[in-house]
């Protein structure tokens, strides 16, 4: 199946024992020679790993060997622990090893050719971490390279949302400032911007700022969708989420769904840093009549199914949406489900050539809807027919009241 990468791989090993020949010339050619084919083996490695979603983490595992090898013939050469970092960052979900990858590029080339774009790598790890001091400094020597970054607004949001996670409010809002005064590529990043400003300046107890600027978010994105994890947008700690949603229901005049969404937020982070202002909220919408939940019926609504050309599209798709109604069953229930509510979960399934999940990721929702939907999924089997290799199938599925006829 990998015969190029296999042939690059003997040539590797071949390489290496004529490295062991006695003139320091030959060696050191020889050595080169051997790093030239590591590299070019551990390249098409990963090309194969991002083919072949079933088998990516044993490729990543092999291309990362292969970044070893390279390394022990070139020490000096900062490459291969920049691609390892990559290959722990996106396709191991190994943020501290990819940290200390990248960290290593540095020791070896403080001016390595790809630093602004490791920068702002280095700040979402740390940031997925927690880390959010280290966070800030690395968005900020990305922001340094001017010329080389592509979405400085989203580099400036991103440091503000570190801001606010390390407890720097101001920090946060200037921040937030900065971004939106930057022009976006996509109003989404736009709408993300404020949506973080909205909840900077809630959580600063400026109210009458927050309201307006989470207006100005809900007339670019009314369903909040630039915040859905397929976006690449995650939220730390987990379970920040529910703050936005819970302002932005709020201001948008969903007593009941604000309320929800602000008690699942202190039910996740009971003792986060932010909770005595979501516990305000909370008593303040107790006193609120209108907030109290009416449970309606609610239904399983299927969309942004992808399914990869490799796979019998017309075997698979009418099977998910078959199954996708009986993940009604893990529509949030406690409190009830409101009119008006949403919970949407993004779903992610490595289908291995025999039609069985052999990983199933669920984004988005809470802790308990994600939960069932994980159960649920992972169960899921498809015709062997349907599949001639192992395939990534996606698709989101949201929860939401049945609507009147």
């Amino acid at each position: 199946m990998w015969r190029r990468a296999l042939l690059l791989l003997a040539a590797v090993l071949a390489a290496r024992t004529a490295a062991g020949a006695e003139d320091p010339a030959k060696a050191a050619a020889a050595r080169r020679k051997s790093y030239e084919a590591a590299m070019a083996a551990a390249a098409e490695t990963l090309d194969r790993a991002r083919q072949l979603p079933g088998a990516r983490r044993e490729l990543a595992l092999q291309a990362l060997d292969l970044y070893r090898r390279a390394s022990q013939d070139r020490p000096h050469e900062p490459d291969p622990h920049y691609h390892s970092g990559t290959v722990y960052a996106d396709l191991l979900h190994d943020p501290a090893r990819a940290i200390a990858a990248w960290r290593q590029v540095r020791a070896l080339d403080p001016a390595y050719v790809h630093d602004p774009d490791m920068s702002f790598k280095l700040g979402i790890e740390l940031s997925r971490l927690g880390r959010f001091t280290e966070a800030i400094t690395e968005y900020d020597r990305a922001s340094s390279y001017q010329a080389e970054i592509g979405r400085p607004d989203v580099v400036l949001g991103n440091s503000a949302e570190a801001a606010m996670g390390a407890g720097l409010l101001d920090e946060a809002i200037r921040r937030y400032r900065l971004a939106l005064a930057v022009p976006a590529i996509e109003p989404a990043s736009t709408a993300l911007h404020l949506f973080g400003l909205a909840v900077a300046l809630d959580r600063d107890e400026q109210v009458y700022a927050s309201r307006e600027i989470m207006r100005r978010a809900l007339d670019l994105d009314p369903h909040r969708a630039s915040m859905e994890p397929e976006r690449g947008v995650f939220f730390v700690p987990d379970g920040d989420r529910h703050y936005y949603d819970g302002l932005a229901h709020l201001h948008a005049g969903r007593p009941p769904e604000a309320r929800y969404a602000f008690e699942q937020f202190l039910a996740v982070l009971p003792g986060d840093q932010y909770a005595r202002r979501a516990r305000a909220h909370v008593a303040a919408l107790a006193k609120d009549p209108r907030s109290r939940i009416t449970p309606v019926p609610a239904e399983a609504r299927l969309s942004d199914i992808v399914v990869p050309w490799i796979v019998d599209r017309g075997k698979v798709v009418p099977l998910i949406r078959k199954r996708a109604e009986a993940l009604r069953a893990c529509r949030p229930t406690v409190p009830p489900f409101g009119p008006g509510s949403r919970a949407r979960a993004a779903v992610s399934l490595a289908i291995d050539d025999r039609g069985r999940p052999m990983e199933a990721q669920v984004d988005g929702a809470d802790r308990a809807v994600k939960g069932c939907v994980y159960k649920r999924v992972a169960a899921w089997r498809f015709p062997t027919a349907a599949f001639r290799s192992g395939a990534r199938l996606s698709f989101a599925v949201t929860f939401a009241p049945r609507a009147r006829r």
